[in-house]
């Protein structure tokens, strides 16, 4: 083997090893952004399953309305005054029909955000559809 052979060798030999490693690198920089997606992914599910026990046990707690546009209301009002896990918003409203509590959390320093509807007639904080005016269910 003479010297250009060597050098030859040796330069496709370090190209090829700094290509795999700029591979390596560029999956572990995937990987570790899409975990942190995750985490805060994670965070807002926590926020959310915590609004969701929130409203449970204040259907524990009895008498939320006479009927479930009321209902809907006073969920929307206690949950206000409760405050959310830090650096994430929520934001709660009745529907448009006023029949369901729509729950949304946002991380406000990304574009994530999640909802949920909830039913104060699944809750038992109200009687079914049927008082207002909907027919059985």
């Amino acid at each position: 083997m003479n010297l250009v052979e060597v050098l030859t060798s040796g330069l496709l030999f370090t190209l090829a090893a700094a290509a795999s490693l700029q591979l390596w690198s560029l999956g572990a920089t995937g990987s570790v952004r899409d975990g942190d997606r995750q985490l805060r992914l994670d965070r807002l599910e926590a926020e959310l399953l915590g609004s969701e026990e929130r409203l449970r046990q204040r259907a524990r707690q009895g008498d939320a309305g006479s009927s479930c546009r009321e209902a809907v209301t006073n969920l929307a009002e206690y949950l206000a005054a409760v405050p959310a896990l830090a650096d994430v918003e929520r934001q709660q409203r009745a529907t448009p029909d006023g029949r369901l509590l729509l729950v949304q959390v946002t991380l406000p320093s990304e574009a994530i955000s999640r909802q949920r509807l909830y039913s104060p007639a699944a809750l038992g904080l109200c009687p079914a559809l049927q008082e207002e005016g909907h027919g059985p269910l």
